[in-house]
């Protein structure tokens, strides 16, 4: 794919003239004296008609990971309102990033800002056609992630946004891909809170103007009050669509994913999990056969249930407890479950050569809960969450923040967590919407979502080997913000009992492309107790992605070739992604659906295919991508657990590769490296 390092346009826009790949700076004279893209009204008036007469400087650059960044400062004579911009840009991908802030310095409260738009842009679009792509998010249903492709005509506008105060509830991930003719532009809303995209194809300009920023702002600023926007990434392609996509992919693993305290990308896990009011006991007995069996997990995973004082409900046993929501803010261990605590269960993850994954809450609490009695300021009252009594912990407070940010670290280090795997039920826009005055629209979700940010870098902080796992109600706050500290170790409540496989095929056919880093899941048992066999085998590769989770509903004696077969193939997920099918949704069982991961560095891949329970014909012809056809490689199909025999294939027979599986349902790996 041939691309340039920013787009031709918005290079001449935000850097000046010429810029090609490798380099990082050019002549930013449009940013001091050009129209920026972004937009506001301030006062009543446009941007557009007042940013000319204020004072524009540029401070010094300063390096960045892969780049570097450029600061540019707008500053209102009058008012002392400043807009402060900061513009990263990258020597190893074609992208820009920027983020603003907004600051009154002046002795009085602003004039209103209203309409913020951080992205506002006319991107060009030559051939009158925009298809714009982008993909459903999360609601624990079978469309979850499904790709979206809209074609919008000369005239014609498009929008998408979030819903109910989660970036990727429900109705769109904040990512987008625009294309026009053979080029196009990859870009992403870095926002954790509500947000909104609009496209219009202006027929005359032959350009599609882009806005996107937050659903509502309308505020003033108090004196020395600073707020942020939504975070912008666009990325420029020229070419094949899905290679623009594997390079955003790549700029993803590169620079918006979190990394060791060494700064290298971190290893995702394998996972088993467990509910959490399971008893002790149990726990111990199943980590020592893991260990005793040598069986590679890496995490073992403690859900909700943990805390609090709940007892068994009649005819029930606390292990089977289901009530896990009501204790939600007495964040200590069941006395009934953990006589001792979490200590010793901690302390028996690591002797097991495992790490430590344990769920937590904390954002909102229930009613007659420790946190709500102690602490009933902390709190937007009345709840008006979605949950009936469920109350919100105001995070933009910074004083709050800090109470749940020692709260959550005085558990991680009395427990020995590794993983903190936060979780987040509530629909949050209500409360924030209820605590904004008319003039101060959008306030309370900035300061919030601004809170939440500092809450988890403050966390890694206090705790540098630690890693987060953002829950969210299963991959309902997906974005570039929350991925470059976070990983969707559950992407979807849809994989909750009764896992459906062919549902985790299709996510991981519509989350790819946007996100390398997320977890497959089998959250429970396949149409029943799955026996041993082609029919298992199909239902676990089904969720395969770059980490794995599983729970101990299947035979004991398939964890250990599982997960060594995962630890083998784990490498590849974040490789570049080929859909090698057409998008199939879970409902169609007459499908078989296959995509490949190719490692250029290695020159090496893997390809994945599954045939549904009612695919018609055993053989499958496929097209791989990526192959170089004067080439030779060693190829390996593998159906069952074994491994199969290495055949020698020519890149050209490589390319139109024909796959047998006899069972249905069945699946083949095929791993494939150049000689």
């Amino acid at each position: 794919m041939k691309y340039l390092f920013l787009p031709v346009a918005l290079a001449s826009l935000l850097l000046g003239t010429s810029i090609c790949r490798g380099q990082s700076g050019a002549s930013l004279d449009l940013w001091k004296s050009g129209t920026p893209p972004f937009s506001l009204i301030y006062n009543g008036k446009p941007s557009a008609d007042f940013l000319p007469s204020w004072q524009k400087t540029q401070s010094p650059v300063t390096p960045s990971e892969g780049g570097e960044t450029h600061h540019f400062i707008y500053s209102d004579p009058s008012t002392k309102l400043t807009i402060s911009v900061d513009v990263r840009t990258y020597t190893d991908f074609p992208a820009v990033d920027w983020v603003l802030h907004f600051t009154n310095n002046g002795a009085a409260d602003s004039p209103i800002l209203e309409n913020i738009q951080p992205l506002d842009w006319p991107f060009p679009a030559p051939s009158g056609r925009i298809l714009v792509s982008h993909a459903r998010g999360s609601n624990a249903n079978v469309h979850d992630f499904e790709p979206i492709e809209k074609a919008v005509g000369p005239g014609q506008t498009y929008s998408i946004g979030s819903r109910d105060g989660r970036s990727s509830d429900t109705n769109t991930l904040p990512f987008f891909n625009l294309q026009s003719g053979a080029q196009g532009l990859i870009g992403a809303i870095g926002w954790t809170g509500d947000w909104a995209a609009s496209f219009h194809n202006d027929k005359t300009a032959k350009t599609l103007s882009l806005t996107a920023g937050m659903q509502a702002t309308h505020f003033l600023l108090h004196p020395g009050e600073t707020v942020r926007t939504p975070r912008i990434v666009l990325l420029n392609w020229h070419g094949d669509i899905i290679d623009a996509q594997n390079l955003w992919r790549r700029l993803m693993v590169a620079h918006y994913s979190p990394k060791d305290p060494q700064g290298k990308n971190i290893k995702l896990p394998i996972c088993l999990g467990t509910w959490g009011t399971e008893l002790i006991s149990a726990k111990l007995e199943l980590i020592k056969k893991f260990r005793d069996f040598h069986i590679p997990v890496d995490v073992y995973w403690v859900d909700a249930g943990w805390y609090g004082n709940e007892s068994p409900k009649p005819g029930k046993t606390v292990d089977n407890n289901v009530l896990w929501y009501r204790n939600r803010g007495s964040w200590w261990p069941n006395k009934i479950s953990y006589p001792d605590g979490l200590k010793p269960l901690g302390d028996a993850v690591h002797a097991a050569n495992m790490r430590f994954l344990l769920w937590i809450e904390p954002e909102e609490a229930d009613p007659d809960t420790t946190l709500r009695a102690d602490h009933p300021d902390w709190f937007f009252m009345p709840p008006n969450c979605n949950n009936p009594g469920t109350a919100l912990v105001n995070m933009g407070d910074p004083a709050v923040r800090k109470g749940i940010t020692d709260l959550v670290s005085k558990i991680i280090s009395g427990t020995g967590i590794d993983w903190y795997r936060q979780d987040f039920n509530v629909a949050p826009n209500r409360s924030w919407h209820a605590a904004d005055s008319p003039d101060r629209v959008g306030i309370s979700e900035i300061k919030y979502i601004t809170g939440l940010y500092q809450f988890w870098d403050d966390l890694r902080t206090l705790h540098p080997s630690l890693q987060i796992d953002n829950c969210a109600s299963g991959g309902r706050r997906l974005d570039v913000e929350t991925a470059s500290r976070s990983v969707p170790l559950w992407r979807s409540d849809y994989e909750c009992n009764p896992f459906d496989p062919a549902g985790g095929q299709a996510e991981t056919a519509g989350l790819a492309p946007w996100l390398p880093l997320n977890a497959g899941c089998m959250g429970g048992v396949v149409n029943g107790t799955p026996d041993e066999g082609p029919g298992l085998i199909y239902a676990l590769r089904s969720s395969y992605s770059s980490a794995f989770d599983f729970n101990a509903t299947f035979p004991f004696e398939t964890m250990k070739p599982l997960c060594d077969e995962f630890h083998e193939i784990r490498p590849y997920f974040l490789g570049d992604f080929y859909p090698l099918t057409h998008y199939k949704p879970a409902a169609d069982l007459t499908a078989t659906v296959a995509w490949q991961f190719d490692r250029p560095g290695q020159k090496s891949g893997l390809v994945v295919v599954l045939r549904r329970q009612q695919a018609p014909g055993s053989t499958t012809p496929l097209e791989l991508r990526a192959i170089d056809p004067s080439a030779r490689y060693n190829v390996e199909i593998r159906t069952g657990w074994e491994k199969a025999p290495i055949k020698s294939m020519s890149g050209k027979d490589l390319a139109q590769l024909h796959v047998d599986i006899p069972d249905k349902p069945g699946s083949a790996l095929v791993f494939y490296n150049q000689r």
